[in-house]
């Protein structure tokens, strides 16, 4: 007996070291998969901020295509108002180098007449031709061909 008294106490022990073992291995993995979901919560958090600083930078990018595209707005609106004020500046020149026309009240009451069909255009040019006056901005001062205008005299 007393070797088989042995031989359960060695096997004993050997169950003892293995129940150690397992027990050390559990602790080990219980370890391992804490130290896993902390790196977990890492990655988590590290992917969080990433995507904190992509949307940050996309806002940036997007706030300065901003500020371009209003800078070509007022860019176009300042070369669209420069445009308006030469053709501006070139109509008044063009208007201050003709002659001003100066119309008599017996003139303005004529063509207004003529307007409205009281006289005819031939009337309204005699009119012109007995005052000795021509205005060949005036449409009723044409012939009534509309071809010929009517001569100094």
């Amino acid at each position: 007996m007393t070797r088989l008294a042995r031989s359960i106490e060695t096997l004993e022990a050997h169950l003892e070291r293995l129940n150690t073992q397992r027990e050390k291995a559990e602790q080990k993995r219980d370890l391992a998969n804490t130290v896993i979901d902390g790196l977990n919560t890492e990655i988590t958090n590290y992917q969080t901020e990433l995507d904190e600083q992509q949307a940050i930078q996309q806002a940036k990018a997007d706030a300065e295509q901003a500020v371009v595209e209003r800078a070509l707005a007022r860019e176009e609106r300042a070369q669209a108002e420069a445009k308006v004020a030469k053709a501006k500046a070139r109509a008044e020149a063009k208007a201050a180098a003709e002659p001003k026309r100066v119309f008599s009240d017996e003139h303005r009451a004529k063509l207004s007449a003529a307007k409205r069909g009281g006289l005819n255009p031939t009337a309204h040019n005699r009119f012109h031709v007995s005052t000795g006056t021509v205005d060949y901005s005036c449409t009723h001062c044409m012939f009534e061909q509309g071809q010929k205008r009517v001569s100094n005299v």
